[in-house]
């Protein structure tokens, strides 16, 4: 995949992975919290399910915070116009 970075993943078992839009960081998260995922998805759809793959993306707790904080500079720079 161009432009893709090579990750060895150490993490086995069911989980799913997270990737801050802010960072690029990559997290995995237990797959625990998808308990009976697979068997409602079959109950829904008819398939045999083989197997999943879950992606989430967002920003991280790092990156939520600097973007808070540039949210109140920006705050701060307009209303400083207007005042």
């Amino acid at each position: 995949m161009s432009g893709a970075t090579e990750r060895f993943e150490l993490a086995c078992g069911d989980h799913a992975h997270l990737r801050c839009d802010g960072c690029g960081k990559l997290f995995d998260i237990d797959g625990a919290i998808f308990t009976d995922m697979d068997e409602k998805v079959t109950a829904a759809t008819g398939f045999s399910i083989t197997g999943h793959e879950v992606f989430f993306r967002g920003l991280c707790p790092s990156c939520r915070q600097d973007s808070r904080e540039e949210n109140k500079l920006y705050e701060r720079r307009i209303n400083a116009w207007f005042i």
